[in-house]
């Protein structure tokens, strides 16, 4: 649970990457070279000159520079779940459209954020490509079994990319007529209780039934980054890449 902008935020998130002890204490070292290189001049503003790395460093960043390219995406799914819940608790927090368009952005962004995984976990296998734990066949068939796992996110993210996603399981009756009365600045009133029809009663339920699918998605794919993080890990430390 946590407070954004004066909302309470009720919905559970996606933890972060926990970064191996032995990463973090060989990354102190890494830090140390940064410290020096920026008192020694090698700062110009833009870039920092820390000159050439010994081996185990090197490598030692390049695997870490891959680790915090993971956790980023996975905390821009959390922001995603988060403006879910935001929209949730006041469906006119988000000023420039309806709330159901305002909807329809947050998840596209979600999947788009989501298939940022396959180009990462591409940019890893190169990388173990490079260093001499995969050959190229190797690396192609690894992907390609990467990409099969998450083809069915892959799929949403590619057919909304041409907006011919079915936005139609998502848009119900009640949406649909809270859209055309908001477009012609009316409101729905039920004759016999009275009751206004609202944003905030329909598109909760709405988040209510999707939210659960987003959120189990973004946790599975943290599993499986923080087993081959682990995994790697503890290889590389056998084998005393760093």
């Amino acid at each position: 649970m946590g407070i954004v902008e004066g909302v309470e935020l009720s919905g559970e998130l996606i933890s972060k990457i926990e970064i191996p002890d032995v990463v973090s204490k060989r990354l102190g070292e890494l830090n140390d070279k940064i410290v020096e290189a920026i008192r020694s001049g090698g700062f110009d503003g833009k870039t920092i000159d820390i000159g050439v790395l010994p081996s185990d460093l090197a490598f030692l960043k390049t695997f870490f520079f891959l680790i915090a390219e993971v956790d980023e995406s996975l905390q821009f799914l959390n922001l995603c779940l988060m403006d879910l819940d935001k929209l949730k608790s006041d469906p006119e927090v988000f000023p420039g459209s309806d709330p159901f368009q305002r909807y329809k952005l947050i998840v596209k962004s979600y999947m788009y954020e989501y298939a940022r995984f396959e180009d990462i976990f591409g940019y890893l296998l190169i990388f173990l490509e490079r260093n001499s734990y995969l050959t190229k066949k190797e690396r192609k068939n690894v992907r390609d079994e990467f990409y099969e796992q998450i083809k069915p996110m892959v799929k949403i993210r590619n057919t909304i990319a041409h907006d011919s996603y079915g936005w139609e399981d998502h848009m119900t009756m009640e949406i649909t007529m809270l859209r055309s009365a908001q477009t012609c600045g009316m409101a729905l009133v039920d004759k016999k209780t009275g009751s206004k029809l609202s944003w905030a009663g329909e598109l909760g339920k709405l988040i209510d039934e999707k939210r659960p699918m987003l959120l189990a998605e973004g946790r599975g794919m943290r599993t499986f980054w923080s087993m081959l993080i682990a995994d790697l890990t503890h290889r590389f430390v056998m084998e005393e890449k760093f």
